[in-house]
């Protein structure tokens, strides 16, 4: 049985939160993300795998971001989904208070701030293997490679786990 699965991670890319979710949604722990937020204000990178068959983001996935975005706020933050078949990474962040400030005077306001995403990149998942195939047959450390490679260790144990059916808790 399919069940999505997140991972929220700090800057230098370590896990600080895992969630388990059902076959077609997952809920972060926001908790834990929010009082070390308050504590370390910072950008994050939240990852989710969509089950077979959805490549895009979902209306859930789009008010989610909307949502962080403002929490996060002025904080900008990544929002990954991943699939079996690709990695879509979305930049995400919600217009300033003084940007909305100004708008809401000059009357192009629509009494709510803004969020603006924009795609980072859409990579497909066999491109990651092969660029790490081949560079690691050359012996080359460079930390692109370093970092697709953790591209890869963390793409193959989302989709395992996802396969896995791993239960709530």
């Amino acid at each position: 049985m399919f069940r999505e699965v997140g991972v929220i991670l700090d800057q230098n890319n370590m896990p600080i939160s895992w969630s388990f979710g059902g076959p077609a949604s997952v809920d972060f722990n926001l908790e834990t993300l929010w009082e070390l937020h308050k504590l370390f204000p910072r950008k994050w990178t939240f990852i989710h795998v969509h089950p077979e068959g959805i490549l895009e983001r979902s209306e859930e996935d789009l008010t989610t971001m909307q949502a962080l975005a403002m929490t996060l706020s002025p904080h900008e933050f990544d929002f990954d989904i991943i699939t079996e078949k690709s990695w879509i990474s979305y930049l995400v962040q919600a217009q300033s208070m003084k940007d909305f400030l100004r708008a809401k005077e000059e009357g192009r306001s629509l009494g709510k701030r803004e969020t603006y995403i924009s795609h980072n990149f859409f990579i497909r998942s066999d491109y990651i293997v092969r660029y790490v195939e081949d560079n690691h047959k050359d012996g080359v450390k460079t930390s692109e490679f370093l970092d697709m490679t953790n591209k890869v260790y963390l793409f193959t144990s989302l989709l395992n786990l996802s396969r896995l059916g791993v239960p709530n808790e």
